[in-house]
């Protein structure tokens, strides 16, 4: 079952080289699914949309989950806990949630 079959849409916490490298593998395998990537500062959003590694970028955690079927965390594990508690209540019965992480 390929992706495109599971998710239209999905959501990338961090766009650093895990969460890029994620964004761009998507972004040639499966053009038709939206990305949403979720960056801490407004210049990583910048350099998100100029790159065109995503079809919408954003500082505001809400916006980039909000309809995600699948959200991938690509931020340093200590940071994990307090994003997961923030977009819990966001996400619909069924998201897919994911990480990058290694300890």
């Amino acid at each position: 079952m390929s992706l495109r079959m599971l998710f239209s849409k999905i959501a990338i916490l961090g766009p650093g080289l895990l969460g890029g490298s994620i964004a761009l593998t998507l972004r040639k395998k499966c053009p038709d699914i939206q990305i949403a990537i979720w960056a801490r500062r407004d210049e990583a959003v910048n350099e998100v949309l100029e790159a065109g590694i995503a079809d919408t970028s954003s500082s505001d955690l809400a916006m980039v989950v909000k309809g995600a079927e699948l959200v991938v965390f690509c931020v340093p594990i200590g940071a994990m806990t307090s994003i997961a508690e923030k977009i819990a209540p966001l996400l619909a019965p069924g998201t897919f949630v994911t990480d990058v992480g290694s300890v």
